[in-house]
């Protein structure tokens, strides 16, 4: 009984950790945490993502700044102050619907590269970047955020963002 109740109260509190997804807001709308609306309650998280370990994203090379890579402050400086079109994804390796986006945000780059749309991503770790957070408002992991002249052009909290769909706003504003 005594194991029942903690494995009810971990459940609990990463339903709490990982909250259901919420619509995009263009620059200029309200932020995400006091948006009204309905909350979905059985979001959809694939499963055979759900239990792999996540994988980094793949380095880029030397002084490139182009694809999928980890947050380094160095190159987000150099990429925000040259204009360059930057994609952030606040991820957390414990949350379940960060690892589920994470190879669909990672397909969606390596088409994107293949296309030679000029943008770089950066998977910023929910845990350690408080400042960062701090600065774009970000109060939950799977925050996507989308930078244009180092301004906020896009941002969502959405744990079902397709591929199409990422693709189709980062043409958007790269265009």
């Amino acid at each position: 009984m005594k194991n029942a109740v903690i494995v009810a109260v971990l459940c609990a509190a990463l339903l709490v950790a990982c909250t259901p997804s919420q619509p995009a807001t263009p620059q200029g709308s309200v932020p995400e945490q006091s948006q009204p609306g309905p909350l979905q309650t059985t979001p959809t998280v694939p499963t055979t993502t759900q239990d792999a370990p996540p994988l980094p994203p793949q380095p880029a090379p030397a002084g490139a700044l182009s694809g999928y890579i980890d947050y380094d402050a160095a190159r987000y400086k150099q990429a925000t102050d040259s204009g360059q079109l930057v994609f952030l994804e606040f991820y957390a390796a414990w949350c379940p619907f960060c690892r589920a986006l994470d190879p669909i945000i990672r397909e969606a780059f390596s088409e994107l590269q293949d296309e030679k749309v000029d943008v770089v991503g950066f998977r910023v770790d929910y845990d350690t970047q408080k400042d960062l957070k701090k600065q774009f408002g970000v109060t939950y992991q799977h925050t996507h955020i989308l930078l244009k002249d180092g301004k906020v052009v896009w941002r969502a909290l959405d744990s079902g963002l397709t591929k199409e769909e990422l693709k189709e706003t980062i043409v958007k504003y790269a265009g």
